[in-house]
């Protein structure tokens, strides 16, 4: 499990300080939904018509994402999730892509 070292005050969201560690394992279901289909490239619209939430919830997704990855803009952060993904796959012994 990662080293979770920090709750954001007043979120109660975890902040990730290894950069090596996996954020997945801290993320709620929804959360990774949202970041599935932002890795997929959807847009927060075209997200909230998957999940059927609203464009306003998904930026509050979002959001919470970039703070649990400590990112800045979407492309850090679906380029972060799959590093993470490709490395967890390899650690797993089931490869990489």
């Amino acid at each position: 499990m990662p080293l979770v070292t920090a709750q954001l005050p007043n979120r109660g969201l975890p902040v990730i300080s290894q950069p090596n560690v996996i954020p997945h394992a801290v993320l709620n279901s929804r959360q990774q939904s949202v970041l599935f289909l932002l890795c997929k490239g959807l847009r927060n619209a075209e997200v909230g018509r998957q999940l059927g939430i609203s464009e306003r919830t998904v930026k509050g997704y979002v959001s919470q994402l970039f703070l649990i990855y400590d990112v800045t803009n979407r492309t850090e952060l679906v380029g972060r999730a799959v590093v993470e993904a490709s490395d967890a796959m390899v650690t797993a012994g089931v490869g990489a892509c």
